[in-house]
């Protein structure tokens, strides 16, 4: 479990996330993690251009995606909504991964495939672009994502028959998550677009494997060919891709949304009814004078950073520090923040969560039930009336609200404000429209009162 500290101007953070032990059960829903047959996200590349390159797979099955020195894609950290990505955007026709396929699907018993890809065009869609390929037309099965001509299509065959769904729009330099499903039972192939199902065709064959057939990411492998509903063989993909998930099984819809929220949320693709910050519990407590401000988080999806906020009277709120969060987390996690000043009489905190897109949320009040009299003393220096005001000085101990009221002697109101005072001197003016009369300056700081007679001129 991690833990984030901050105390009130130092921030002691132990927040500790290994782009490269990345958890399955983070980001793949339970109840498909044992038919995931590969999962390669882009925090697990190896080496860059230049050097080979190796994409490990992460579902613990052992197919990485690699290809050979010179013709490797590039890793760009920020890539895709600020997480790395793999750029295939070379104009070199050679440059794709390949995935080694023996022992995938390569059975009569497998006759169904589910696949996610996480990608983001570049400023040109045109052509033929193969995004993802499996099998061979020389061989017995296969299937394909590709964009032709500003659309995104997918297509499935055997050695007998082919089909493709329809075209769907798409935009350059655009991040989008696909979800390519095949069922066999209902015979239908079916492309989702951010977890949205937007075309579907009718496959009346069953799809049996890869049966020796390249998986190739980015391109089409040399030497093998692929299907494409104009019959062009196509060129490698020019855009970006983030992450890969391949499946023995066709996704219901409701794994569809899991998935959606647990590979795309990091880049702006989970579901919008998902809860930014799922909070477990918030705690405020004394602690050797100080008060003690704990919360703790199941999930945060986008999130920035927290602020603490303190107020006396449930109407004015003052934040007094900040915490940074965890950002995209399916793990519980805790967080506490000190705040020095002592509580006198009630005071109030609350929790303020931010995401990176400036929205924030606000959580449940807590209380805290200090001393009324505390070491506190609010205590009027002086009051000197200047034309029709009057300034007025008075020190403090709490930064608590002070309530200043300035009466005649036979006690009526002239006027009254509230301040929000700093530890130490303070300073007001106040206007007053009467003269020549002895007033009664009051100033109550939680319970406690100070007072002064002074001729307002």
């Amino acid at each position: 479990m991690r833990k984030l500290t901050a105390l009130l101007a130092t921030l002691f953070i132990s927040l500790n996330i290994s782009a490269q032990n990345q958890d399955i059960s983070t980001y793949i829903p339970d109840g498909i993690s044992d038919d995931n047959l590969i999962w390669l996200t882009a925090q697990m590349v190896g080496n860059g251009q230049g050097n080979g390159f190796t994409w490990e797979d992460n579902s613990g099955n052992g197919f990485p995606a690699s290809q050979n020195p010179g013709l490797s894609p590039e890793l760009v950290e920020n890539g895709i909504n600020g997480q790395p990505a793999v750029d295939f955007s070379d104009n070199n026709p050679n440059i794709v991964l390949e995935i080694e396929s023996d022992g995938i699907n390569n059975s009569d018993d497998y006759q169904t495939r589910s696949v996610a890809v996480l990608m983001q065009t570049s400023n040109d869609t045109d052509g033929t672009q193969i995004i993802y390929t499996e099998g061979d037309k020389k061989s017995d099965a296969g299937l394909s994502i590709y964009i032709h001509e500003q659309k995104l299509y997918t297509g499935i065959w055997d050695d007998e028959n082919t089909a493709f769904t329809t075209g769907v729009d798409i935009q350059t330099e655009t991040s989008y998550l696909l979800i390519v499903v095949y069922n066999y039972e209902s015979q239908q192939l079916t492309l989702y677009l951010n977890g949205n199902p937007l075309t579907q065709t009718t496959a009346n064959f069953a799809y049996t494997g890869l049966n020796g057939g390249q998986i190739s990411l980015g391109g089409i492998s040399k030497g093998f060919e692929t299907f494409t509903h104009t019959g062009q063989e196509g060129n490698s993909f020019q855009g970006m891709i983030a992450e890969l998930a391949l499946f023995n099984i066709a996704l219901t819809e409701e794994q569809i949304s899991d998935l959606s929220d647990g590979i795309g949320t990091p880049y702006g693709h989970g579901n919008e009814n998902t809860l930014p910050v799922e909070m477990l519990y918030t705690n405020a407590e004394k602690a050797n004078g100080n008060v003690v401000i704990s919360w703790a988080t199941s999930s945060e999806t986008n999130n920035d950073f927290f602020t603490i906020e303190r107020s006396y009277d449930l109407v004015n709120w003052n934040a007094i520090g900040t915490v940074t969060g965890a950002g995209n987390s399916k793990m519980e996690t805790e967080y506490e923040y000190t705040d020095f000043t002592k509580p006198i009489g009630t005071t109030y905190y609350r929790i303020v969560q931010t995401d990176f897109d400036g929205t924030s949320e606000q959580f449940d009040v807590m209380s805290i039930n200090g001393s009324k009299t505390a070491n506190n003393n609010i205590e009027i220096i002086n009051t000197t009336p200047s034309g029709r005001s009057l300034n007025i000085r008075f020190t403090t101990e709490s930064t608590a609200p002070v309530s200043v009221k300035v009466y005649t002697l036979s006690g009526s109101l002239l006027c009254e404000t509230t301040v929000h005072p700093h530890a130490g001197i303070n300073e007001i003016r106040l206007p007053i429209t009467s003269s020549n009369v002895m007033g009664i300056t009051k100033l109550i700081q939680d319970g406690t009162l100070s007072s002064s007679k002074s001729i307002l001129r």
